[in-house]
């Protein structure tokens, strides 16, 4: 599947990763440019808003060219490469004993 682009709206295929675009598909071979429909777009607004979460992060000045260099370095998007080391580390973490000063269950650590 190629990958699309257009509005801020971008969903994931989960199975691949791909960047899924709501407003035309990027050139294929032959260097053709497909348009998409206005009831596409709208149907892929609506699947994204039923189907995924938004969040927004923020990171230190020049840290979001860092994180996006490495991506592209590795063949992945910025939303693949952080879905992937959110997974990792919670994997990681979940796997891992309590570190010293760590909330365990049924305690909650208190906010700063």
């Amino acid at each position: 599947m190629p990958t699309i682009y257009g509005s801020r709206f971008l969903c994931y295929n989960k199975a691949i990763m791909e960047e899924v675009s709501i407003f035309h598909i990027a050139p294929q071979e032959g260097g053709k440019t497909v348009a998409v429909s206005k009831a596409q777009q709208k149907a892929v607004h609506k699947y994204v808003k039923a189907n995924y979460d938004r969040m927004e992060l923020t990171v230190p000045k020049g840290q979001k060219e860092a994180i996006k260099s490495h991506a592209e370095s590795r063949g992945e998007s910025v939303n693949g490469f952080v879905n992937r080391a959110i997974s990792e580390t919670m994997e990681r973490d979940n796997g891992a004993p309590a570190a010293a000063g760590e909330a365990t269950e049924g305690t909650e650590k208190p906010q700063a």
